[in-house]
């Protein structure tokens, strides 16, 4: 999995993994291990592989800072979800994408998404705000705004985003009242986190060997 973060947020994170090299479930069961690569290191092995050639479009990330590598040391069904659960917090941080080396193939879950726009009158909207990229460029939370507030404004819908009534997590969520079906059809495009792709039984699959 690439590190795709700030330089300092990088670097906490891999001083976090040069510590441990292994991880557990509550249970004290051991579920795998893993280990932190530098850039240099994997640029020599895999330098010709198709999956290190991928470069995301999407403006707002940061440059590759390294890698993350690991292995499971089980293929217990039954521990999908710690799994999924893991590794999903792993890629919405470092905005990383997997990688399968034995079958040379990825998923990157950062991609252009489609939302209902109404989203923005739900606290809970946007799949509770877990589409959101985190750690990116500053112009990202930005830019979605504006391509709320334009929409609004050519409906003659003049609103304003605060910050008092934020959820933590539908970061478009709009406290005030917008008229009833003004938003009716109307969707939003943006670059986003595929939460439902990495919900998907495919995924199980891919993630689970």
């Amino acid at each position: 999995m690439p590190i795709r973060l700030p330089q300092n947020k990088a670097d906490d994170w891999i001083y976090a993994f040069n510590k441990e090299f292994s991880f557990w479930l509550d249970n004290f069961h051991m579920l795998g291990r893993f280990q932190y690569l530098k850039l240099n290191e994997v640029r020599e092995k895999f330098k010709n592989d198709t999956w290190f050639t991928h470069k995301n479009r999407c403006p707002y990330l940061y440059e590759i800072v390294g890698y993350i590598n690991w292995e499971w040391w089980t293929n217990n069904d039954n521990e999908f979800e710690d799994k999924k659960s893991m590794l999903l917090e792993w890629l919405a941080f470092s905005n990383g994408f997997i990688i399968r080396l034995d079958i040379q193939q990825f998923f990157d879950p950062i991609t252009i998404l489609k939302y209902p726009l109404e989203d923005v009158q739900f606290r809970y909207g946007f799949e509770q705000g877990q589409v959101f990229l985190k750690n990116v460029s500053t112009d990202y939370l930005d830019d979605l705004k504006s391509k709320v507030l334009n929409v609004l404004a050519k409906k003659g819908i003049d609103i304003c985003f605060s910050e008092k009534y934020s959820t933590g997590r539908n970061e478009l969520y709009i406290f005030e009242s917008i008229p009833e079906g003004a938003l009716d059809y109307e969707t939003i495009e943006f670059w986003g986190f595929d939460i439902r792709a990495a919900n998907c039984d495919s995924w199980k699959t891919f993630i689970n060997k």
